[in-house]
């Protein structure tokens, strides 16, 4: 049945299949950023890591194409796997977000002032445009 086509289902139990199927499209949405939040944290918190990664940047790039080929992989495949292995690959491509959202900043470690980020974006919040001769 296509998504506009009339059902015979009461609009009660619709309602209900919508509002759970919703509900743990959510739950995984969450999960999903968890999981890429404690790898970023994980990652950013080892010096050794980070060293790594600054010093070996063949690893981002592996990284990076590795993430993009599960994408690729989950997309031709999802309606073809077992839901254990789709979920498991779901964290998997999370985990890599989160590695692979400190190793593209690495570099930048120790260059950036959070402050002055932070003050270009309040001139800017503040007076539509940056202001620099003040």
């Amino acid at each position: 049945m296509s998504w506009n086509q009339s059902s015979s289902l009461p609009v009660d139990v619709r309602d209900e299949r919508v509002s759970s199927f919703l509900g743990k499209v959510y739950g995984w949405m969450f999960a999903g950023l968890l999981v890429t939040s404690v790898t970023a944290f994980a990652v950013a918190s080892s010096e050794g890591l980070i060293e790594t990664f600054i010093e070996n940047r063949l690893l981002f790039w592996i990284l990076l194409f590795a993430q993009l080929g599960l994408v690729f992989f989950l997309s031709a495949r999802v309606n073809t796997m077992a839901p254990a292995m789709a979920a498991g690959l779901f964290i998997l491509y999370s985990a890599l977000s989160g590695s692979n959202r400190v190793c593209g900043s690495a570099p930048l470690h120790g260059f950036i002032d959070c402050d002055d980020i932070c003050g270009y974006c309040r001139d800017v919040w503040r007076h539509g445009h940056l202001r620099i001769n003040d």
